[in-house]
């Protein structure tokens, strides 16, 4: 949540002074005169004509005092601002802008505050810091990179032994299955040699029958 900062209070205050401060010094100015004014016509000094005159006297002296007064504060309130502006105001902006875009990402920002005060104090504070996370995602990226050389050559690694696994394996059975190939002839052949012999016992038998038959009698 964005927070902006918040000049009014001290603006208002300042506007509050300057206006009153000029109403007060009439005010003072005027009741001084007014006071005087009594002691010197409780003494005689003036005639009762005169006592109007030295009041509209009195009065506008008061008035101009505290228009030149509010004139002179004014012009100090605007070479206040102007300098509290440039020296405060303008780099603390210039600093919140900055902020902003490092909070969006863009890590190249830097503040351009040459100020001699708190205010450049600070900014440079924030460079350091923003220098201190550029290293930082630096070494992350390169941690990065190299965790990912690293996995890509693991994975090779087992591929490799994977496929030579898977090789010989395949030999393994090739040679397993030309084994039983063989075996599967020399059964063949056995089954067949004793087939071949029980047909010769058969006929062998058959000829010591027919012997035996043929054989004379005595």
């Amino acid at each position: 949540m964005r927070r902006s900062v918040n000049f009014s209070v001290p603006i208002f205050t300042a506007l509050l002074l300057f206006v009153a401060a000029p109403l007060l010094l009439f005010s003072s100015t005027y009741l001084f005169y007014q006071e005087a004014i009594k002691q010197l016509t409780a003494e005689g000094f003036w005639l009762e004509a005169d006592l109007e005159l030295v009041k509209e006297a009195t009065l506008k002296i008061a008035l101009w005092q505290g228009v030149a007064v509010f004139i002179v504060l004014t012009l100090v309130y605007l070479v206040l601002y102007l300098v509290w502006y440039a020296v405060i105001l303008a780099p603390l902006r210039r600093l919140y802008k900055t902020i902003l875009r490092v909070r969006q990402g863009d890590i190249e920002a830097k503040a351009e505050i040459r100020a001699k005060n708190e205010i450049g104090e600070l900014a440079n504070s924030f460079n350091e810091m923003v220098n201190e996370l550029k290293k930082y995602q630096a070494d992350l990226q390169e941690t990065k990179q190299s965790l990912e050389i690293r996995v890509a050559s693991r994975t090779r690694e087992l591929q490799e032994i994977a496929d030579t696994r898977e090789e010989t394996i395949k030999a393994r059975t090739r040679d397993l299955q030309a084994k039983v190939d063989e075996l599967e002839r020399f059964h063949n052949l056995t089954v067949g040699r004793e087939l071949k012999m029980i047909e010769l016992k058969k006929e062998i038998a058959k000829l010591k029958e027919e012997l035996l038959k043929n054989k004379p009698r005595p």
